[in-house]
């Protein structure tokens, strides 16, 4: 028999700019994401998996997010030290495209697809403020 876990959502404060986009979200700004991570796969002895385990492990991974600036690769060196020289201390994580919703949700998947069993598959729901939201389903 097969069964789905759930945990979350877990919560975090991010900034963020689509460089590419034409529009206001081209700006500097945050949001507060909300973070729901579900496993499927079959029963094995009385579980999916350690929902306990599962928790720790998504909450290790949104940590590196947390009161950053998610920035497109390439960027984050010299945006650095643009605020530097103004002094503004700044942690930056840099994302392979424009740090949508839909990249960080792909993101955060493929960073716990990495550390879960292989008999699982995973979702993860990212949700940003109360506008948007975007799940990434993937096969482990």
């Amino acid at each position: 028999m097969s069964a789905i876990l759930e945990v979350g959502p877990f919560v975090f404060d991010a900034a963020h700019f689509l460089p590419s986009y034409k529009g206001v979200c081209r700006r500097l700004h945050g949001h507060t994401y909300a973070v729901t991570v579900r496993v499927r796969g079959e029963v094995r002895g009385s579980m999916v998996m350690d929902a306990r385990a599962l928790r720790e492990l998504v909450k290790k991974v949104i940590t590196e997010y947390d009161h950053k600036l998610l920035v497109r690769q390439g960027m984050g060196t010299a945006i650095r030290e643009a605020l530097r020289g103004v002094g503004v201390e700044v942690e930056i994580v840099e994302l392979p495209e424009d740090p949508t919703v839909e990249v960080l949700a792909k993101d955060i998947a493929n960073k716990l697809a990495q550390q879960l069993p292989p008999h699982l598959s995973l979702e993860v729901c990212v949700r940003e403020g109360f506008g948007a939201a975007a799940t990434i389903v993937a096969r482990l």
